[in-house]
């Protein structure tokens, strides 16, 4: 099994994560971890056939589901030699397809210490810590990685989606579009590099990338919302109202309605603008987002009435008034209100 089919592309997602170290081991006099940290082999140690033959085991219990099993074979392995780096990134494998990451991360941590040339065991750290919200630490386990095996998609997509998360998205484009080169028809690749472009102002070759990935994979509604959100930026008003409807068809959240109101005020369609963000807080009275649409929208009347349409200046400054109450550190906001006397 590889070990990408094991790990998170951790940026894509949120996990929720388990505390504590749990007793791993059996036998009660000295765990296997204590025994290492003793004394351990100059070079890594290759294991002898019956202990490839119960590692293989553990593997395929591991691969159909059966965690339990496998970490009790990979701890019977670690019990009699606990020095075989490929145990130890077996128990790390275990912890981590249970969401277990501060658990895996040390037993992947002590198969880097046995053998620093282990894929796997730098990968699978890595991973571990990318999901414990350590990037820095984890981008350092990954350059170790990509220093064995340069050519792993699966790293290049986990370095992207890191360097995304930290707010560095010059980086992430050099690792995005290795990935996309290795890997083309990957759509969690795709959705990185073209999230890398976004932000650093590119938004044609971003929405090249979005197109992509919505062939390969079933369209979710951040993907509408990113092409939405790229379309506009680079002019493109009718292909993301398109997109921003066909967002609102598949998810009609008020998210959904204050993009699609967004979309439709960047192409000057003002009163379905102003609908669509009246559907958002029909759907969630406090989406403060939407309110500020409609303030926008009644702003803009009033302004274009040369300030004499008295009921647009009431609406924006009771939409914008709605939008504080529900999120009060609007800083842009308040000094919008200011200025115009609102």
């Amino acid at each position: 099994m590889s070990w990408a089919s094991r790990c998170l592309v951790v940026a894509l997602s949120s996990t929720a994560f388990l505390g504590g170290c749990k007793a791993w081991f059996r036998k009660p006099a000295a765990s296997p971890a204590a025994a290492a940290a003793v004394s351990a082999p100059a070079v890594p140690l290759v294991p002898t056939a019956p202990e490839q033959s119960m590692l293989d085991q553990a593997e395929l219990h591991l691969q159909s589901g059966s965690h339990e099993q496998a970490l009790a074979e990979f701890n019977q392995v670690l019990a009699e030699n606990p020095y075989l780096p490929d145990a130890w990134v077996g128990v790390g494998d275990v912890m981590a397809a249970q969401g277990r990451y501060r658990e895996a991360e040390p037993a992947y941590t002590r198969a880097t210490e046995l053998d620093p040339g282990d894929f796997n065991a730098q990968v699978g750290r890595g991973q571990s810590l990318l999901a414990l919200g350590r990037t820095v630490d984890g981008i350092r386990a990954m350059h170790r990685a990509l220093t064995i095996n340069g050519e792993a998609a699966e790293v290049h997509i986990s370095m992207a989606s890191a360097y995304l998360v930290l707010g560095q998205p010059e980086a992430a484009v050099g690792y995005g579009e290795r990935a996309v080169a290795l890997m083309p028809e990957n759509a969690a690749a795709r959705i990185n590099l073209g999230a890398a472009y976004e932000r650093t102002g590119k938004p044609g070759a971003a929405a090249s990338q979005y197109e992509v990935a919505m062939e390969l994979m079933p369209p979710t509604p951040q993907l509408y919302i990113n092409l939405v959100n790229v379309y506009a930026a680079d002019g493109r008003h009718a292909e993301a109202l398109n997109a921003a409807r066909e967002l609102c068809r598949v998810s009609p959240s008020p998210n959904s309605f204050e993009r699609l109101g967004w979309a439709q005020f960047r192409a000057g369609d003002y009163a379905a603008s102003l609908a669509a963000y009246r559907s958002a807080v029909e759907m969630d009275a406090q989406y403060w987002p939407a309110w500020n649409g409609i303030g926008v929208n009644a702003m803009n009347t009033w302004l274009q009435s040369a300030k004499r349409d008295s009921f647009a200046a009431n609406e924006a400054r009771d939409a914008f008034r709605r939008s504080l109450q529900v999120n009060p550190n609007q800083p842009k906001l308040v000094r919008l209100m200011m200025t115009h006397s609102l």
